[in-house]
């Protein structure tokens, strides 16, 4: 028996970015340009293109998680999967996620 996350339906993206027989979920934002909430920063373009040159970079994919790593350990879980293919979409800087077995 599968178990999946469940959360409130999000109504203007398309079920069909989602792959559950190959774990990928396509076309996740990453970042865009604006502020950072809650690290009282804001993001420019120069940022987002370097996101997405950096990201595919690496042919395995950057690391996907729960949550940002600390001492304590608190985030849920730690390791999901990983990005891969790295673009650019207006503002935003987008990549599928390959989820881990």
């Amino acid at each position: 028996m599968k178990t999946y996350f469940r959360s409130n339906p999000i109504y203007h993206q398309s079920p069909s970015l989602i792959d559950r027989e190959s774990g990928i979920i396509k076309d996740v934002v990453l970042c865009q340009v604006g502020e950072a909430k809650g690290h009282d920063l804001f993001i420019d373009q120069d940022f987002i293109n370097d996101v997405v040159k950096f990201g595919n970079q690496n042919p395995a994919g950057v690391k996907a998680r729960f949550g940002h790593p600390n001492i304590c350990s608190t985030a849920l879980g730690s390791y999901l999967g990983r990005f891969r293919t790295f673009r650019m979409v207006d503002d935003k800087a987008i990549a599928d996620l390959h989820l881990d077995k």
